[in-house]
């Protein structure tokens, strides 16, 4: 299995689409971004990955993405994300847009965690317990229990980096 697309109660054509494809589908019904992610995992760690590299279905990556993230050498990746469209957030739309230029720092070191753009070991994923059933800041929630508790605490070591960036839809 290379890669799964989890289809959590989809009522576009993505299913369509990941047929044209050939890639695996994981069907779930949790509308839920965590349980979807988790699920996805779930599937990608029963076929044997080493590497679970998560984005959206409202993102492009580069044909470079995941040899990207694999050549930084760590338990995880926190790549960086360009947003295309603020579109979806209506009315809010430039706000939000004006507070994500203000507090955003696309480089290496950043101190964003975004799950539409990050790669992880498995046993790094498994260590920090998976992703919870949350319906946002899945991706932030793991990240926390990544880190060491105490300083000689084995932790996830978790650099971000704008060398794997990612197009998305806010």
């Amino acid at each position: 299995m290379g890669v799964v697309v989890v289809l959590d109660s989809c009522t576009d054509q993505t299913t369509a689409i990941a047929m044209r494809h050939r890639v695996d589908i994981c069907v779930v019904k949790a509308r839920n971004v965590g349980a979807a992610r988790a699920a996805g995992a779930h599937a990608m760690l029963a076929a044997g990955a080493r590497w679970l590299a998560f984005t959206d279905a409202d993102t492009n990556v580069s044909a470079t993405w995941l040899s990207s993230q694999l050549a930084i050498g760590a338990d995880a990746v926190c790549g960086s994300v360009e947003v295309v469209d603020w579109s979806p957030h209506g009315e809010y739309a430039q706000l939000i847009e004006a507070h994500f230029l203000e507090t955003y720092f696309d480089r290496d070191g950043h101190r964003h965690i975004h799950g539409a753009n990050l790669g992880v070991s498995a046993p790094a994923y498994l260590r920090a317990g998976g992703f919870q059933a949350l319906a946002c800041s899945e991706d932030r929630t793991w990240s926390a229990r990544s880190r060491p508790a105490a300083p000689a605490s084995p932790g996830v070591r978790l650099p971000a980096s704008r060398r794997v960036p990612a197009r998305t839809v806010a």
